[in-house]
Order: structure tokens, then sequence, then C-alpha cells
């Protein structure tokens, strides 16, 4: 196999640069940010499944966490991951299909049907790191009622 040579690595590499900023290749971002989610909640991988979450999310689990803990007499914890991953919070399905539901600027809904044939539409957000999956809604509704 011929490989390149330097002259020509530097076009490919700055054409892989101008690429990875390309707006087509985003398109379906919101939604592989979810898939990404699911899956590492489907093989109980936590740490990928907390740093998919959106701040704003983590800062909401970790606040319920905090109340739990008081309620309980127990010191609040670090963080929510204790409250997020607990069984009894996300119910796991296969995902069947992702759709990109709605996009506007840095917020997008993705719409997820599963294989028991359920559908939801889940909320995204673009941050800093990437796109990542924003339940700061669902968890309030959730405590709430």
């Amino acid at each position: 196999m011929r490989s390149l040579s330097r002259s020509h690595q530097v076009p490919v590499v700055a054409l892989t640069l101008m690429l990875a900023g390309c707006p087509v290749l985003d398109a379906d971002a919101p939604a592989g940010a979810y898939r990404s989610f699911a899956s590492a909640m489907a093989h109980g991988d936590s740490k990928t499944a907390w740093d998919l979450l959106s701040h704003e999310t983590q800062q909401e689990l970790t606040r319920q966490a905090g109340v739990v803990a008081k309620a309980r007499g127990l010191p609040p914890p670090a963080d929510g991951r204790q409250v997020a991953f607990m069984d009894s919070f996300f119910i796991h399905r296969e995902i069947k299909t992702t759709t990109i539901a709605t996009r506007s600027g840095d917020r997008a809904t993705v719409l997820v049907s599963d294989d028991k044939g359920g559908q939801q539409t889940i909320s995204t957000v673009r941050e800093r790191k990437g796109w990542r999956v924003d339940l700061t809604a669902e968890i309030r509704q959730a405590a709430q009622g």
C-alpha cells in the first residue's frame, strides 16, 4: 500500500479538520448523544452516562440527591450519580430509531422509538464538550409527583 507523501498529508489533515466543524456532519449529533447515553445506561457505564448528561441535569440530580440525603439524616453526596443510576429512575429499553424532531440553535429534541413500540421525546443541548442529554424537566416533574 502506498503512503501519502508529506506534501499530501498536510492538505488531508486540513480537510479533515475543516470537515470536523461542518454542520452537515453535526446533523445527527443530538440523536447520537442520546444513543450513546442509552448504550452507556444499558451497559452499566455510569461514568460515561453521567458525562453525557447536560450540566443542568447533573446539577438537578445532585440537588435531588442532597434532598434525599438530608431527609435520611445523611451528609450530602458529592454528586447525583447515585440517584441517576438507580434502576427505578431510568427505564432501560432497546432503541429502535432516533430522529431529530426539532432543532434550534444549541437545543434539539430527539424522538426515540423503542423495541416495545413506545415513543418519547428527549431534550438535548449543545454544551462546550458537545451534545448532551437534558433531562432536567423530567427530573423536576418526577420530584413533584
